[in-house]
């Protein structure tokens, strides 16, 4: 499909910052995600709707500024006071510093094909510790469903 001339490019850097300044304002956003560091959970391509973080749980999955300065939607892997260990689903062994404040939203569903499963709900929050604890295992299990695709 062409471009138009009216159309205008953002850096994804702008948009996921512009993104920021929405949540900021406790407004949610609709963003298209993009990438495969979150596979199985979400693939490139998905809908993913964003609230403004409040309480941040082990597990969840959110968008924050990592101190590298890296925008990244992520999982909290582990917390200690105000520093937050992130990591894709998909990583095997790289993870991501953050601070607290410098999370600015949560993932609360993710819609494909279609259907929309809401991130907060047992069982969802069941696959997702279960998918934390199976780290060691993850090359495998991602082979695997890569090719099951």
């Amino acid at each position: 499909m062409p471009i138009r001339k009216d159309t205008i490019q953002l850096p994804q850097e702008d948009l996921l910052g512009e993104c920021i300044r929405i949540l900021h304002e406790g407004r949610s956003v609709l963003l298209k995600a993009k990438g495969s560091s979150m596979y199985p959970f979400i693939r490139d391509g998905d809908t993913v709707l964003l609230q403004r973080c409040g309480e941040v749980r082990r597990g969840d999955v959110v968008l924050a500024r990592t101190e590298e300065g890296k925008l990244v939607m992520h999982r909290v892997l582990a917390m200690k006071g105000e520093r937050i260990a992130l990591m894709g689903d998909a990583n095997l062994r790289k993870t991501e510093l953050c601070l607290r404040s410098d999370i600015a939203g949560t993932v609360i569903a993710i819609t494909r094909e279609g259907k929309t499963r809401g991130c907060a709900t047992t069982s969802e929050r069941f696959r997702a510790g279960v998918w934390m604890a199976m780290l060691p295992l993850r090359r495998v299990l991602l082979a695997v469903m890569r090719k099951m695709k």
